[in-house]
């Protein structure tokens, strides 16, 4: 790559910097912490039914297999 192309890639590039990208979070609802928390362990408390719901039903295969 020749310098004229690098000198006018680096000026191009100065110039998008000059108005960067917004940023999406600001346009987020803010939730407090507690609320994240929650929200965590709910999913948390969903996957753990699943997964015991699964187990469960795994050993009763299982068992009526012997």
């Amino acid at each position: 790559m020749n310098n004229t192309l690098k000198r006018f890639l680096r000026g191009v590039g100065s110039v998008i910097d000059i108005a960067p990208a917004p940023d999406p979070r600001r346009y987020l609802p803010q939730r407090s912490d507690a609320e994240l928390l929650r929200t965590d362990l709910e999913a948390i408390g969903a996957d753990m039914r699943q997964i015991m719901e699964t187990e469960r039903h795994v050993r009763s295969t299982a068992r009526s297999q012997r």
